[in-house]
């Protein structure tokens, strides 16, 4: 009885160290987890809402496409930059931004990521909202 309660000990900190690991740590690893495209998760507050992609690219730039609904039948602006991670930290910096609703240029917004994998990407906003994403570059 003993020796089975050991052994499931064992399993049960090896699957938490597992799922542990499984996590990218480093700002390089959250890095080459980001690129890529991603849209509004279902599972996101604001699915249906709101319409938008954002393409994180290897060189550091990025391109946000914003619709003026969840529709996603009509944009509203495109905004270009650049991204770094730094200490968990996700710095988004405007370069250029047209459409009807454009962001100032020059500004910077960080986001504490909380989560990345191959299809999800969880962040808490400037604002302090949980944000969800899926990684796909068709707005959904």
């Amino acid at each position: 009885m003993v020796l089975k309660f050991k052994y499931g000990i064992a399993a049960l900190l090896l699957s938490i160290s597992a799922d542990i690991t499984a996590q990218p740590s480093t700002d390089l690893q959250l890095s080459q987890s980001l690129v890529g495209s991603w849209t509004v998760s279902k599972a996101d507050t604001y699915y249906g809402q709101e319409g938008h992609v954002s393409t994180y690219r290897k060189d550091g730039t990025l391109q946000y496409i914003q619709y003026t609904s969840g529709k996603c039948n009509s944009i509203d602006s495109i905004t270009n930059g650049s991204w770094l991670i730094k200490d968990g930290q996700l710095m988004l910096t405007v370069t250029e931004s047209n459409g009807k609703n454009p962001f100032p240029i020059g500004i910077v917004v960080t986001e504490k990521i909380v989560t990345i994998d191959d299809n999800s990407f969880v962040f808490l906003s400037s604002e302090g909202r949980k944000v969800r994403r899926t990684r796909s570059n068709k707005c959904l």
